[in-house]
């Protein structure tokens, strides 16, 4: 048992390990040799509530067992802490401190539960475990009210684990302003091998200084929920954060939660990973201040932002500032604007980064949202060494996006499949625009197929200063599918300005292509005018047909000129009478001359009555 010592001679004991008071205010003072197997255990249960009041000092071990109800108040200190069954709650003055270890377990049908509520309840150790063991159970840590709990090891080994092993799940709580989980140097692993769930809500943070795993080993599932306004998962160590290491992780960030990493982050990592990030709302957000965003490095791995979220690349350094799409075999990444594929479009959500590169594995950008319109300026480019573009693909679902950034070395398939894509600035590879989708621009793009029903409509409808003329440049061969569409906006008949499509290989029309003319001329060009709608350095094949007629009195003319094709607009002529034309005397003569013959006409016909 402890040795009580006076307290003018604890600083002086030389067998003391350590000195606390109790919550009577009596000093003791703990002899290394007569502590080490100690242990106290409350067995509480079920209906039955027991009260703690005074510090609980002096146990190697401390135990939780029974399925009641156990409410310390009181200072507590051990070395290991158990929490075997049922609840035990600490509030009000309640510090649970020096623990090397402490252990939720799983091992009852019920839940097992360790929380601590208010602002002057503390817990801390060098590792927790959440869901340590057991056969289908599941182990809950709760902070609230401000609570806080505190790992302030300088190891790397685990620090925190939820969910452990076998089939014992863990849940972890942080709610509430100032309540507060902070690893100093420890490992944080979410679903370990088995299932882990930490929920950050009402202001609660979470703070790691180093490496953050959620879906650690194969067949193991963790998840963060971070959602409310001050609610932050925050990483502050050069070490990386994995969604989905070798099991399945996700990370949801709604309602103005926030995510900082410091370093690099993978989602998708290993071969058979799965990988999934949701940031959902106008004040959601994920910044990475340093390295690089991995979605599917060698498993499958997905982003989403919708509704305004935002995904931001922070890095002083612009090599660290690319988000990076499957990046090895067999990888596959997807980033979603908006809303993923089999899904309703959303608003759009915003990526703040210098590139999104496309690597040796897998990789889908996803258009599918409701904003008219959405600029999008990252970089689209093939890796440094990329050998295989076949699985580099864009999909625009839904929306009408302006492309402002740099594809030139993207090598994959753009999929128009609904809704516009406008490239203002360049986006190479190919392209493909389906039925009740179209594509425009004043940019420059690959090879394009426009396929039955589809539009292409060169020109920028999004202008800001109202000109929404422009020239389409095509590097590659551009070809019409039957009963495509080509749709050209005029300017004035004087300027014979119009879109135009300037292209560097073959234009092939299929029957039926059709031009649709936009912005008539109302009245006659008082001189012919011709527009020049497109131009190809390899030639024209087939032959496009008009479907729209001019309101004005014109003659409109499609003209293949040389390897331009022309629209021609000419006042009509009016067709000259069909029979003889008396000329009409000047000055009014014809008249003065009709009025005299209509005069001797009648002169005449009265001498002949009087005859």
């Amino acid at each position: 048992m402890p040795t009580i010592c006076p307290t003018s001679i604890a600083p002086r004991c030389p067998h003391a390990r350590r000195c606390l008071r109790s919550a009577a205010f009596v000093l003791t003072c703990l002899i290394a040799t007569s502590v080490e197997a100690q242990t106290r255990t409350w067995n509480v249960q079920d209906g039955q509530v027991q009260n703690e009041y005074d510090a609980i000092t002096g146990y190697t071990s401390l135990y939780k067992d029974g399925p009641g109800t156990l409410n310390t108040y009181g200072g507590s200190e051990s070395s290991i802490l158990y929490v075997r069954s049922g609840y035990w709650r600490l509030a009000g003055d309640n510090r649970l401190d020096g623990s090397a270890q402490a252990y939720v377990y799983a091992t009852e049908p019920a839940p097992t539960t360790l929380a601590l509520n208010g602002p002057t309840t503390s817990l801390e150790t060098d590792a927790l475990t959440i869901g340590s063991s057991g056969t289908g159970g599941v182990g809950i840590f709760e902070l609230t009210g401000g609570a806080q709990a505190r790992m302030p090891g300088t190891s790397t080994a685990n620090a925190l684990v939820i969910g452990h092993s076998g089939q014992a799940d863990g849940r972890a709580l942080i709610s509430g302003m100032n309540s507060l989980l902070k690893i100093n140097r420890g490992a944080t692993r979410i679903g370990r091998d088995a299932n882990g769930a930490l929920t950050i809500e009402g202001g609660g943070r979470f703070e790691s200084g180093y490496m953050v795993a959620i879906g650690d080993q194969a067949g193991s599932r963790g998840e963060v929920l971070v959602q409310g306004p001050g609610s932050l998962f925050e990483t502050t160590g050069n070490a990386p954060t994995y969604v989905g290491r070798d099991g399945h992780g996700q990370i949801h960030v709604r309602d103005s939660g926030q995510v900082h990493t410091q370093y690099l982050a993978d989602v998708g990592y290993t071969a058979g990973s799965h990988g999934n990030v949701l940031i959902e709302g106008p004040a959601s957000s994920w910044s990475i201040r340093k390295g690089l965003l991995y979605i599917g490095r060698r498993g499958h791995g997905a982003v989403t932002l919708s509704d305004g979220a935002s995904l931001s690349m922070d890095s002083v350094s612009a090599l660290d500032r690319d988000i990076i799409l499957g990046a090895e075999e067999p990888g596959q990444g997807l980033l979603a604007i908006g809303a993923p594929a089999d899904t309703p479009s959303r608003t759009a959500g915003v990526v703040d980064a210098r590139a999104i590169r496309f690597e040796e594995g897998s990789g889908t950008l996803i258009l599918n949202h409701t904003d008219a319109p959405y600029h999008l300026a990252p970089e689209l480019r093939k890796g440094i060494g990329t050998s295989s573009t076949q699985g580099h693909a864009i999909q625009h679902l839904a929306g009408h996006t302006v492309y402002d950034g740099n594809g030139q070395s993207f090598a994959g398939t753009t999929t128009i499949a609904g809704g516009s894509l406008t490239v203002q600035g360049r986006l190479h590879g190919t392209l493909r625009v389906q039925a009740g989708a179209a594509l425009g621009g004043a940019g420059q793009v690959g090879s394009a197929i426009i396929e039955a029903h589809g539009t292409l409509a060169p020109g920028n409808a999004w202008a800001a200063d109202g000109n929404t003329l422009g020239t389409l440049s095509i590097a590659g061969d551009l070809s019409f599918m039957p009963d495509a569409r080509f749709a050209v906006e005029l300017g004035l008949p004087d300027a014979a300005l119009s879109d135009r499509v300037q292209v560097t290989g073959t234009v092939f029309f299929g029957d039926s292509t059709a031009i649709h003319l936009s912005h008539l001329p109302s009245t006659a060009p008082a001189q012919p005018a011709v527009y020049t709608l497109l131009e190809a350095a390899g030639g024209i094949e087939g032959s496009p047909v008009l479907a729209d007629t001019p309101p004005c009195d014109c003659d409109v003319s499609l003209v293949q000129e040389g390897q331009a094709l022309q629209l021609h607009l000419t006042a009509r002529q009016i067709p000259p009478p069909s029979g003889p034309v008396m000329p009409v005397p000047a000055n009014g003569l014809w008249l003065l001359l009709s009025l005299s013959v209509l005069s001797l006409a009648v002169a005449g016909g009265q001498t002949r009555r009087r005859g």
